[in-house]
């Protein structure tokens, strides 16, 4: 019984030992219609040294005639060998947005506290936040 104990105490630490080292995805629900192209001008921050970088992109569709913003993103992504890996990521209607902000760049929107590892993204007085994780590469 003591054995039974000891190993399922050992299998418990190694699994959640585990679960501590998986990075931490954080997706929002998205308003991109998949079926539909759209493009943007990424204008991206790096956050420090943590090889994470912050993006802010006004994007429209298209298959439409104009250029008017159909869609905001926010996100966090992890540069690396293969490109990067995004690990945040918000997206808003255009609509729903201050047309101020819709001629806005990342560095507007967006502020990184290096001590906490965090970057904070304000969307006309809403405040998104995100802790950046602990990774391998």
């Amino acid at each position: 019984m003591n054995i039974i104990r000891i190993g399922t105490a050992l299998l418990l630490l190694t699994v959640l030992g585990t679960f501590a080292q998986v990075p931490k995805y954080d997706y929002g629900p998205s308003v991109h219609v998949p079926s539909r192209k759209a493009t943007g001008k990424a204008f991206p921050v790096k956050l420090g040294d943590s090889g994470f970088q912050a993006n802010y992109v006004v994007s429209h569709y298209t298959d439409e005639d104009d250029s008017n913003p159909d869609f905001v993103t926010i996100s966090v992504e992890q540069i690396n060998s293969k490109g990067s890996t995004v690990f945040f990521e918000r997206q808003f209607p255009a609509d729903e947005v201050s047309k101020d902000l819709l001629n806005s760049q990342t560095k507007d929107v967006v502020s990184y506290n290096d001590h906490l590892k965090t970057v904070y993204f304000e969307i006309d007085g809403k405040v998104f936040r995100y802790p950046i994780p602990r990774t391998k590469e």
